[in-house]
């Protein structure tokens, strides 16, 4: 009995992961077809794969670094009617996942917002949500395991 309830208890743990981690992927997957929505998936090996066609220099080793540490990216850009709906379920999402809120600048309609997820020291996930006034949005997510100086070395690069 006490070895079903551990079973039962883990395979809940599990699938309460998953559901979380996943949701962004179910909203890109739900619109992809829309002829208003392009969509696009990276996983761990396209992201080796990316780095090793980086330039040379200074700037693009610290990309490459980033694109190193990242297991996925996964970008939705929606324009027109469905703008509204997406951005509706991506406000869902972000709350449900409990995402922390790293940066908000807002300009008349436009606004960009970057959201994070992380576990003690790590950061594990990047969230950028662009939104044109509601004409056109934009959403990128980042996964791998990130450090807060690496994010700023990012934020540096062209300035």
């Amino acid at each position: 009995m006490k070895r079903f309830l551990l079973v039962s208890l883990l395979v809940i743990v599990a699938l309460t992961g998953m559901g979380q981690t996943r949701e962004f992927q179910e909203i890109c997957d739900k619109y992809k077809e829309h002829e208003d929505v392009v969509s696009l998936r990276v996983n761990r090996f396209g992201c080796f794969f990316l780095s090793l066609f980086m330039p040379a220099g200074k700037e693009s080793e610290v990309v490459r670094n980033f694109i190193r540490h990242s297991s996925s990216f996964q970008l939705l850009v929606t324009e027109g009617e469905i703008v509204r709906d997406v951005t509706k379920e991506i406000k869902n999402y972000i709350k449900k996942d409990q995402l922390e809120e790293l940066l908000n600048v807002k300009d008349k309609k436009d606004e960009i917002k970057i959201y994070t997820l992380d576990d003690k020291k790590v950061i594990r996930q990047l969230f950028i949500s662009v939104v044109d006034g509601g004409k056109e949005a934009v959403f990128l997510q980042v996964k791998g395991k990130f450090s807060m100086k690496m994010i700023q070395d990012l934020a540096k690069v062209n300035r």
